[in-house]
């Protein structure tokens, strides 16, 4: 037993170790940093609790490398049973933080059961797609029941985080099953409806919730800028059009079917206030009926924060401003403007926008070097998954490589507008102890994979369902033939 532990050892990608550990303990300076002139006493105390997890965190790394994957998947059903049992119960006792009943509060502690549903999620995908007779994968039709049950297997958590309402951790689950159910064999029309769903719903999004909400918002940030600096009075573009100070854009007959709308409700309202009633008319604004009033705004302020510059546009406009500010090799450590001085806001700026921390005081050097870090460790998970030694080993490091992928791009890309705001932390990087856990268990399934690859050090597994790739059935039928020839024939005669 101990020389097998040490052999284990031996095969880790240290590198990998070295880059998530050293990440992580950097973490601690830049929460501190962006915390340290809070007024808050719990924010204050931020980078110590993050320094308190990063043990607990390597713990949870070396029990799940040193293990093989294979014990962790037949633990898999029962571990996704007992995340689905606490997401109903966080909907029912647990404590609402920032609008989100996410959390299980326990003193000091908090804990995120979303968080951990995303590995339960992971095993229990890998173990299912693993199983799914490969002959009836491929084409593009081929995988329909996979589909089927893989699609299960995300909607049942990913609905429950989202009734929380969390959209940041809920929205995880698809693309880490579009990849895994892809690389299983899936068929393309199957991935590419999904796709296909999202990128419609980009549109309706834009379309619906920005350019067709026209009362007391704007369609194009630089004549909204221009009617602001020449006509100081109009609140907004719709209020100089009305005006006619600028032409209305639209169509003519779309303009002429508004006004005769206007008119109408007009001569009704005059009617009912002469007969006694008096009925107030809202304008007509396109909601979406799953959003919040909050998450909408995020949304029209995503593309174009000057609509509401001091409310929902406020944080995006700081972290552009403090990204920027920060230059080519930043202003310094807790030299930051835009985070001393409060204008990035403190609650976010330790968790959700800590890369406009790090934008602002180590600048393009410093924010490459992080993205180059992260970039990395995605690197070599993915390696582990090219010479994993079984499918389910491999379609579990694609699931652990796309979740961290999904959380650094959506993290990164919200602090410089290039998606939506929501609250989705940095890997390695962000505050969070619950985060921190589910991100070292991960990459140590991922290390369990590279441990265990080798293909003689595979021993009979009745569990196993006969997924091998091509190479270990290979490896297999030589080694039966060579054993075959080494055999001596009976030829009959007695010796």
């Amino acid at each position: 037993m101990p020389y097998a532990f040490i052999t284990k050892f031996l095969r880790m990608d240290w590198l990998l170790f070295a880059l998530v550990v050293g990440l992580s303990a950097a973490s601690v300076a830049i929460i501190y940093s962006a915390t340290y002139t809070s007024d808050d006493p719990i924010l204050r105390d931020a980078s110590k609790s993050q320094l308190y997890w990063i043990p607990i965190a390597v713990c949870s790394y070396f029990i799940l490398s040193l293990v093989d994957y294979k014990y962790w998947l037949k633990l898999a059903l029962p571990f996704a049973l007992v995340m689905l049992t606490l997401l109903v119960l966080v909907l029912l006792i647990g404590e609402e933080v920032k609008g989100a009943r996410s959390w299980f509060r326990f003193g000091p502690i908090g804990i995120q059961p979303a968080e951990f549903s995303k590995l339960a999620f992971i095993l229990l995908l890998a173990k299912f797609l693993a199983w799914y007779p490969q002959k009836r994968m491929g084409g593009i039709f081929g995988g329909f029941g996979a589909m089927i049950g893989g699609g299960l297997l995300t909607l049942i958590p990913a609905t429950l985080i989202l009734m929380q309402p969390d959209f940041g951790s809920g929205g995880v689950f698809f693309p880490t099953a579009l990849v895994m159910m892809f690389l299983a064999g899936v068929g393309l029309l199957y991935i590419a409806l999904p796709v296909g769903a999202i990128f419609l719903g980009v549109m309706v999004a834009y379309h619906g919730l920005y350019l067709g909400d026209w009362h007391g918002r704007d369609y194009k940030l630089n004549e909204y800028t221009q009617v602001k600096a020449e006509y100081p009075t109009f609140r907004n573009k719709a209020e100089a059009i009305a005006a006619g100070v600028i032409p209305d854009p639209r169509p003519e007959e779309v303009v002429k079917a508004e006004q005769e709308a206007k008119a109408k409700a007009e001569r009704a309202a005059q009617k009912e206030k002469g007969s006694g009633t008096q009925t107030v008319t809202k304008e007509p604004v396109f909601i979406l009926p799953f959003l919040k009033e909050y998450q909408v705004d995020r949304i029209k302020t995503f593309y174009n924060p000057n609509l509401d510059p001091k409310g929902a546009g406020w944080t995006i406009n700081q972290s552009l401003i403090a990204i920027g500010s920060g230059g080519w090799s930043g202003m310094g450590y807790q030299q930051g403007t835009q985070n001393i001085l409060g204008y990035l806001p403190k609650n976010v700026a330790y968790n959700d926008f800590i890369f406009s921390v790090i934008g602002e005081e180590w600048g393009f050097l410093g924010g490459s070097l992080v993205i180059g870090i992260e970039g990395l460790i995605l690197f070599l998970c993915m390696r582990v998954a090219f010479f994993a030694r079984d499918k389910a080993g491999t379609l579990i490091a694609c699931g652990i490589t796309t979740m961290l992928f999904t959380h650094i791009f959506v993290n990164i890309g919200m602090t410089i507008q290039v998606v939506p705001i929501t609250g989705i932390p940095l890997p390695f990087v962000s505050y969070g102890g619950s985060f921190l856990v589910v991100c070292l268990a991960g990459i140590g399934l991922v290390q369990s994979v590279w441990i265990h690859r080798k293909p003689f050090e595979v021993e009979e597994d009745p569990d196993s369902e006969g997924n091998e790739p091509a190479l270990m059935l290979e490896l297999e039928q030589k080694r039966k033939a060579l054993a075959e020839q080494k055999t001596p024939r009976r030829t009959g005669v007695p010796a």
